[in-house]
């Protein structure tokens, strides 16, 4: 995709025009990041361009949405404008997506099926410092959180409400009790949370619902509160 505004910012710079990269960073510290413009299609498609501003020489940017883009790790890759500081991507989206993504510069480009260190490798990811929208994702060993990994946010102006996941006023709270559960089959040990709703009889009985990995749904997806 294209975007209609780097291709201007483009022939600024190569018309000699000095003042119109300053310009755009000042526009991206005002306005935020990613730089979102009408798609060529219209209707629910925009264009969404990905900015990373170089402190230093770099030989590649690429996007990091999930892990699965290193699979084919060519094809998030940010391309240079000209010889100038700024690297950037544009892609045509649904106007109602919510994720996350990271930069990764100077990547070695390793594919992730033959990656030997993947936390080194995800040490070297960044959140976009133009935009204040971030979600914390934190790292969990055994319930204790070690490390946070921040990760900034793509909003789309149609993206859903989310109307479930924030604590509100006035809603009774469920209990969250954890246990750990020593497995002679695996010999090792796994914590498991269990919810009961507000009220919980231990006379009565209630549906069930088992989510699989604990560590996501308590510390990803605020699975108590969506009950709640």
């Amino acid at each position: 995709a294209t975007s209609p505004r780097m291709v201007k910012l483009e022939e600024a710079v190569k018309r000699g025009d000095s003042e119109a990269l300053s310009v755009f960073w000042k526009e991206l510290e005002t306005n935020g990041a990613p730089l979102i413009e009408p798609g060529p299609r219209g209707g629910d498609h925009v264009l969404v361009t990905f900015v990373w501003r170089a402190d230093s020489e770099l030989d590649n940017v690429v996007l990091v949405t999930g892990l699965e883009d290193f699979i084919n790790i060519g094809k998030n890759q940010l391309g240079r404008l000209g010889d100038t500081n700024l690297w950037y991507k544009t892609y045509s989206a649904h106007n109602d997506i919510r994720t996350v993504y990271r930069f990764s510069p100077n990547d070695n480009l390793v594919p992730l099926t033959e990656e030997p260190d993947m936390a080194a490798r995800i040490a070297n990811w960044r959140r976009d410092p133009f935009n204040t929208n971030t979600f914390v994702f934190p790292a969990e060993v055994d319930g204790i959180v070690e490390k946070e990994y921040i990760r900034s946010v793509l909003e789309l102006p149609g993206a859903p409400e989310q109307v479930y996941v924030a604590a509100r006023d006035g809603i009774p709270k469920g209990t969250l009790n954890t246990y750990r559960f020593s497995s002679t089959v695996l010999r090792n040990d796994r914590l498991i949370s269990v919810y009961t709703p507000p009220g919980y009889d231990e006379k009565r009985t209630y549906p069930l619902t088992v989510f699989v990995d604990r560590y996501a749904y308590l510390s990803l997806i605020p699975t108590p509160t969506i009950l709640d």
